[in-house]
């Protein structure tokens, strides 16, 4: 027999598993969206990404939306219309499940009446505070109280203290600032000096400027210039961590995860003092960064 206790858990179980897949899935929707743009993954929203399945009544204003979005995002012309040819064909109801047709044509209208004003004045996009924002029903966060949880609204957060190490000069910089821990060999130091410039690099070539990087070990293998194996990248990451000079999340695989996308290798390079702050805000939550 179910208790009512157990049917509440179980209820709560379902729901944060929902939530992980609508999550899971944003991501990796708004990576393909950066992708197919040819802009940084951090200009794009997840709540962008997941638009589709707009019904008859507000297919006109939901184009306007992800032309707005795209164009703040800094996606080039040719790439806009591109994903809109795309949102019309497979994100918009069509006959027989709408009454007309919503053509390319007016889709047409739409990017250009968006792109002459961009020209003349400062556009504005649709944030997620405003109860209004129709970025709001394909938010996976629960905006707007969630909204701290978007890694798109964290990237902002982050990026004016963080702008400084996003060069391979600034990424020396604050290598130098990490003091080395004693028990590290002369190629241990080495070695984890070329994979902090590695990450740095990568972050360069992804348009992650400083922000969280979503790598996978292959791929820091194949960049190092000097020849190692994914294990020995795997003890040079968990040094690094146990040394508070990066933030590291091993990726996941599909095994085991029933219908979740894979999750890269995640990298965040700390300022000194940064990993002493995220223990004492783990056990202080509401205790102020005075930075």
């Amino acid at each position: 027999m179910t208790t009512d206790r157990g049917t509440s858990t179980g209820a709560a179980d379902l729901a944060r598993r929902e939530r992980e897949l609508r999550q899971g899935n944003a991501e990796w929707q708004r990576e393909q969206l950066a992708a197919r743009l040819h802009v940084p993954l951090e200009c794009i929203k997840p709540c962008v990404a997941l638009i589709g399945r707009i019904h008859e009544g507000r297919r006109q204003e939901f184009c306007r939306v992800v032309v707005i979005e795209l164009v703040k995002a800094g996606a080039a012309e040719e790439d806009i219309r591109g994903h809109i040819g795309y949102f019309v064909e497979s994100q918009c109801e069509q006959p027989p499940l709408a009454n007309r047709p919503f053509t390319h044509k007016e889709a047409e209208q739409t990017i250009r009446s968006v792109l002459a004003k961009a020209k003349r004045e400062r556009i504005l996009g649709h944030g997620c505070i405003n109860p209004a924002s129709p970025l709001l029903e394909f938010c996976p966060y629960g905006a707007p109280e969630g909204r701290y949880s978007c890694p798109y609204v964290r990237g902002l957060i982050r990026a004016p203290k963080r702008k400084g190490i996003s060069s391979l000069i600034g990424a020396l910089n604050l290598l130098l600032q990490h003091p080395v821990p004693p028990g590290w060999s002369e190629r241990q130091r080495a070695r984890r000096a070329l994979l902090t410039w590695t990450v740095a690099a990568l972050e360069q070539l992804k348009g992650y400027g400083g922000a969280e990087l979503v790598t996978s070990e292959a791929e820091l293998v194949r960049y190092l210039p000097t020849r190692t194996t994914r294990r020995t990248v795997r003890r040079d990451l968990a040094a690094m961590r146990d040394a508070g000079q990066i933030r590291w999340a091993k990726g996941k695989s599909r095994k085991g995860r029933a219908g979740l996308p894979p999750e890269g290798v995640k990298i965040l390079r700390l300022f000194p003092g940064d990993a002493a702050v995220t223990v004492v805000k783990d056990v202080f939550p509401t205790a102020e960064e005075d930075r």
